[in-house]
């Protein structure tokens, strides 16, 4: 018989015209073949093996998700992330390899996509926004790979039921759990160790939990005095679901996640007697997000609804005595809900819903304490109340067989936080040009509030207000076969009302240095703590993303390119549009993963033009108006370029899998400069000439660790 299939373990082969096989293995053999019973038989040098017709009437049905008429969106599935080079088995730090995100410099976490801000783009964890994204800035998603289904990124032209961001939406999506059985997994790496169960629970439902930890603290501290502070991480997640969305779906969920700073047990009680700890510090930093989520259809209704609660953490205790002491925390509480009614109809879709949240800021109380008196120190020092409410509404209409659709919507928004009104209309659009090419389009605005963080008596923000950022795009699809996809993306950003720093009192703003930007940016998001700034600032992107993506069993490979353009422009008189601090015209990555036996092995090349820099050329004197970079010329660095590693190897059990991974990042120890800093004093000397240092980024890292996976 030809064309039957063979398993044994994650090997396969293909019988030929004489129903003729090879494979390399022992133990038993899965053989699957069209119209007949599969059979197990044992394997062995010239086994000969038997199939039975099967009984009754074989039906095969094969299709394809329907046409959504949304913009080009980049998926990636937790298999293609377990294979990336360089991602280390994490979900975010897979998304560098997509054409549309940005690299950060000295591999920080933030997610920078289409020219626009840190700031400016949302991550989602089953439709709830979560506010840190990274553990410690950059060193692993705060999300576990092994509780994932797949993660989503559109970075524009995403529809009206998202708001309040004015950049990208990534949406990380926890997968359903299983009801037959309870399986367990895990991990173990030199970063952290994690484990995961999921299985059968009362009344028809199903649990999956997942915790992690790192262990930093853990082994460093036989090693340091009580004095060193060490970082440590832990995030965790439980969801439990019951029914079905024919009959009802409820899910429960419960996720977060803390950054820890100490020194030893006692330091979060500044002064304990029982402390070792001449210098005592403890700051934590993290989030909690509590909520619900049902949805029920009925014919061709569907209705969705998802409240939630949570909390976000701040606090820091450091000093060595009661006499020398600051201490830091911050009351956040966030409560919101969001609901959807859709109706399919022979021409499509409407769809409508309302989304509100709201949430207290409690003043930041801060005590600081020196040689016995108060000292004082700038804390946002008012409390904040705001509530936000939107409504919205779209609707899909295809014609000449869903050939050719539009998806309108239109969002309109209540901002309690600076008192606005807002009004988003935005537009899709989808034409197939044929079975494998498809255009798309996307136009639209978006509004993004400021953090409640902005809104304190100490900075002065009571004015700050919402910006927006009108997005337009225009994309090619190409599917030759179901392994083969390509794409072509044109996209423009015009972003308005910017919150940029506020200008002095002789009206000139003293703007941060192109580096400085970057990083401040994500100091702000993580901490929420706001300089005084003002909403007279710009901001524009625009450019072309080419992907190409061809994944079978054995090969996968991801060609990724991008051109584009960043940039950003202050308040008057100096209003020129200058090139953003991550502005960088020309991203590459190219990623080759294959499968032999049971080895897989991968390999990442990543080039990226070198980011924008202010410096004099060396040897200028030191003297004006060449005494501060502020008005040195713009140049760039060289260009950044690396080359990860992947390996890992998998041992089929009848349990499960595990699997051995080595992941070696910069593989050939290049030194990227990631920065120039002078090579002199503050105050130089007379004659001295301008001189730098060159700041590079990090060396080979390797790391290796071992994960199990549950079968099916």
């Amino acid at each position: 018989m030809a064309g039957a299939t063979v398993i044994s373990g994650d090997r396969s082969a293909t019988t030929d015209a004489d129903g003729r096989f090879v494979i390399d293995a022992g133990g038993e053999l899965l053989v699957v073949a069209d119209g007949h019973e599969p059979v197990i038989a044992r394997a062995g040098e010239g086994v000969v093996i038997t199939l039975d017709a099967a009984e009754g009437e074989v039906i095969e049905i094969v299709g394809a998700a329907p046409e959504q008429t949304t913009p080009t969106e980049y998926r990636l599935t937790a298999d293609e992330i377990r294979r990336t080079p360089g991602a280390m088995n994490d979900a975010l730090r897979a998304v560098t390899t997509l054409p549309a995100a940005a690299r950060i410099p000295y591999s920080f976490g933030g997610l920078v996509l289409r020219g626009m801000s840190p700031r400016d783009t949302s991550v989602f964890v089953d439709g709830v926004e979560i506010p840190i994204s990274f553990h410690f800035g950059g060193i692993t998603a705060v999300f576990p790979t092994a509780l994932l289904e797949e993660l989503r990124v559109t970075p524009s032209g995403f529809d009206v039921s998202r708001g309040r961001t004015q950049g990208g939406v990534i949406e990380l999506v926890t997968r359903r759990p299983r009801r037959d059985r309870v399986r367990v997994a895990g991990e173990v790496s030199l970063l952290h160790s994690s484990a995961t169960a999921e299985g059968p629970l009362g009344r028809g439902g199903a649990f999956l939990a997942g915790v992690r930890r790192s262990y930093f603290d853990a082994l460093l501290r036989p090693f340091v005095d009580a004095d060193t502070a060490l970082p440590s991480y832990l995030d965790g997640q439980a969801r439990a679901v019951w029914g079905t969305p024919a009959s009802g779906e409820l899910a429960a969920y419960a996720l977060g996640s803390l950054d820890r700073l100490a020194n030893d047990e006692d330091a979060a009680m500044p002064g304990g007697e029982e402390s070792e700890s001449m210098d005592h510090v403890a700051m934590n930093l993290g989030f909690v997000r509590l909520g619900a989520d049902y949805r029920r259809r009925a014919g061709r209704t569907t209705v969705h609804a998802a409240p939630f609660v949570g909390t976000n953490l701040l606090s820091l205790n450091r000093g060595s005595s009661a006499a020398d002491e600051l201490r830091i925390r911050r009351r956040w509480y966030l409560v919101g809900a969001r609901g959807e009614w859709l109706r399919d109809d022979p021409g499509g879709f409407v769809r409508a819903g309302v989304d509100v949240a709201g949430g207290y800021l409690g003043r930041t109380e801060g005590t600081s304490v020196d040689g016995g008196g108060a000292a004082d120190f700038p804390l946002p020092r008012n409390t904040v109340r705001w509530g936000d409410a939107a409504l919205w509404v779209e609707a899909r209409r295809h014609w000449f067989g869903d050939r050719v659709s539009v998806r309108p919507g239109l969002r309109l928004e209540r901002f309690g936080l600076g008192n606005q009104t807002a009004l988003d209309p935005r537009l899709n659009a989808h034409v197939a040009l044929s079975d494998a090419t498809t255009l798309r389009a996307s136009v639209g605005r978006f509004h993004q509030p400021p953090s409640a963080a902005h809104f304190d008596q100490f900075s002065d923000n009571l004015a700050a207000a919402s910006s927006y950022v009108d997005q337009t795009t225009l994309a090619v699809e190409w599917q030759a076969t179901p392994a083969l996809e390509t794409g072509v993306v044109a996209f423009w950003h015009e972003g308005r009302r910017t919150l940029i720093d506020a200008p002095d009192a002789e009206g000139m703003a003293s703007p941060p240095s192109l580096q400085d930007v970057v990083f401040r940016e994500l100091v702000e998001e993580q901490f929420g703590f706001y300089g005084n700034q003002v909403n007279d600032g710009g901001q524009r992107s625009y450019g072309a993303e080419l992907s190409v993506r061809y994944t079978t069993d054995r090969l996968r490979v991801l060609a990724n390119y991008a051109w584009s353009r960043a940039k950003r422009r202050g308040a008057a008189p100096d209003d020129t549009w200058t090139p953003y601090g991550l502005d960088q015209p020309q991203r590459l990555n190219l990623v080759v993963a294959t499968t032999a036996r049971r080895w897989n092995v991968g390999v990442r090349v990543t080039a990226v033009s070198g980011n924008p820099a202010r410096l004099w050329p060396e040897g200028t004197p030191v003297e004006p108006p060449a005494d501060s970079l502020d008005d040195a010329p713009l140049t760039r660095l060289p260009t950044f370029w690396q080359v990860d590693l992947r390996v890992d190897r998998a041992w089929r059990r009848p349990w499960g899998t595990v699997s051995l991974f080595f992941d070696i990042i910069n593989a050939t120890n290049h030194r990227n400069v990631e920065w120039r800093a002078r090579a002199f004093d503050a105050e130089p000397g007379p004659g001295q000439t301008w001189e730098y240092k060159d700041q590079v980024g990090l060396p080979i890292l390797p790391t290796v660790g071992v994960e199990l996976i549950p079968h099916e």
